[in-house]
């Protein structure tokens, strides 16, 4: 059986340590972090949960100096053992805003979406409009 594509990209600026948003988003969001080993982010700290059938990563930008925000990434998606249909013609399911609208209604902080261009800069790709 295939599954639709489904995923999600939200962020935030907070003080808090790396475990402490692993609490405040696993209560949000009734999972559970853990340590993950996640290649997608190299030698970098990353906590990662499950829930119904994604994998959920939180991530923090480590280009932090002393007494500033960190920059939080939270991004889901289908887990590896699900096989998700990747037709060209077949939509991508995004839930971002929901997942915004459960952040905000049950953990403090100003969670917000990444627009393109903030997406392709992260992935140190140039934007032009």
């Amino acid at each position: 059986m295939t599954y639709p594509q489904i995923s999600f990209q939200v962020r935030i600026y907070e003080r808090a340590s790396l475990a402490e948003m692993g609490a405040r988003v696993g209560k949000a969001l009734q999972c559970n972090f853990t340590p993950s080993d996640a290649k997608l982010f190299d030698e970098d700290e990353v906590l990662e949960a499950t829930s119904l059938g994604l994998s959920i990563i939180l991530s923090q930008d480590i280009e932090v100096h002393e007494g500033e925000n960190h920059k939080y990434y939270l991004m889901g998606s289908l887990k590896g053992d699900l096989e998700a249909m990747w037709d060209i013609e077949y939509q991508i399911i995004n839930i971002s805003e929901y997942i915004l609208g459960v952040l905000t209604k049950y953990d403090k902080g100003k969670w917000y979406i990444p627009d393109l261009k903030e997406l392709h800069l992260e992935a140190g790709l140039s934007f032009s409009n």
